[in-house]
C-alpha cells in the first residue's frame, strides 16, 4: 500500500511523512514547503485540482491522507482550472463538516481512497482514563473530571453546528467554544476572560476540553494536540487538558508527559 499525503499547513503533515508507507507528499502552494520533506514531493495548487488529480494518477496512487490546516481559496483569482471552479462553488457558504464531504465524495468519485491520519499513526492516542501530572491531587483531578464530562457532554449536544472542537470550561461554567479563530486562539480568549472575570470564584483555573463531535468525518478532520498547545495552556493558568482516547491524535507524548510532570497542569484522556 503506498499512500501520498495533500500538506496543508503546519507539523502535522512532516509527521505523517515519516511513516514508510507515504511515497509522495503534494505540497499546497503557500502552505506547505517541500524542503520539509525527506520524501519525493510535487507542488500544486488549491486552484489546479485536475492538475493533482493527474499527479496521483501518474505515480499511481490510489490512497491519499489530508493532513494539516487548509484554507479556503478565493474564486477571484485568474488561473484556476475546471474542478477547482466547481469544487469552491459547492463548498462556498457551506460550513466545514458539509464541504469536507463534498471533497470526500468527489475524490471517491475520482476513484481514490481516504486513509484516516490515525491508521498511520496508531501508537499516537493515549489509552483510556490516563492522567499525565505533577501532582496527583485528588480534589483536582475529580474537578477535572467533572469538567470534562460537562464538556464532553456540551460538544455532544451542538454536533449538529459547525462549530470547533474543543471548549474550554471550568465545572459547568462554559468560558468559550472554538470557533474560525482554532484553538490556540480560543486558549489566549479565555484565558484572559478566566484573568479578568472568574480568578476570584474558583479555586483551579480552567479546562481545555478537545474532542471529536459526534459523526464527524475524522479521515478527514480528525482532533490533533501538540506540546505548544499545552504549554500555551499552562501560559493561561489552565488546570488541565482534556482528549479523547480514540479520537484525538497526540502528537509529541513524550515532551508532553515530561512538561506536566514538571508544571503544574494536568493532561487527561478519556473515552467519554
Amino acid at each position: 500500500m503506498t499512500i501520498s499525503i495533500i500538506a496543508g499547513k503546519g507539523n502535522f503533515p512532516k509527521i505523517i511523512a515519516e511513516n514508510s508507507l507515504i511515497s509522495l507528499v503534494v505540497c499546497i502552494n503557500g502552505l506547505s514547503n517541500p524542503n520539509n520533506f525527506k520524501n519525493k514531493t510535487i507542488k500544486v495548487s488549491l486552484l489546479e485540482i485536475d492538475k493533482l488529480i493527474e499527479k496521483l494518477n501518474y505515480y499511481k496512487i490510489k490512497k491519499i491522507v489530508f493532513a494539516g490546516k487548509f484554507l479556503r481559496p478565493k474564486l477571484n483569482q485568474n488561473k484556476i482550472d475546471r474542478s477547482s471552479r466547481k469544487l469552491i462553488n459547492q463548498i462556498s457558504y457551506k460550513g466545514d463538516d458539509v464541504s469536507l464531504n463534498i471533497i470526500k465524495s468527489f475524490f471517491l468519485n475520482k476513484g481514490f481512497e481516504i486513509i484516516s491520519p490515525s491508521i498511520l499513526l496508531k501508537n499516537n492516542f493515549i489509552k483510556n482514563d490516563i492522567i499525565f501530572s505533577k501532582n496527583n491531587d485528588e480534589k483536582k483531578i475529580k474537578f477535572l473530571k467533572k469538567s470534562a464530562k460537562n464538556g464532553i457532554k456540551l460538544l455532544n449536544k451542538i454536533s449538529n453546528f459547525d462549530i470547533g472542537q474543543s471548549v474550554v470550561l471550568l465545572d459547568k461554567h462554559i468560558i468559550g467554544v472554538e470557533g474560525l479563530e482554532g484553538t490556540n486562539e480560543l486558549i489566549r480568549r479565555c484565558g484572559m476572560l478566566y484573568e479578568k472575570y472568574l480568578k476570584h470564584v474558583y479555586e483551579y483555573g480552567p479546562i481545555l476540553v478537545k474532542f471529536p463531535k459526534k459523526n464527524q468525518l475524522l479521515d478527514f478532520d480528525m482532533p490533533v494536540i501538540g506540546i505548544d498547545t499545552i504549554k500555551l495552556c499552562s501560559k493561561n493558568k489552565f488546570l488541565g487538558v482534556v482528549v479523547s482516547s480514540y479520537g484525538t491524535l497526540v502528537l509529541d507524548k513524550n515532551e508532553i508527559l515530561e512538561f506536566t510532570r514538571s508544571k503544574d497542569i494536568y493532561f487527561y484522556s478519556t473515552g467519554g
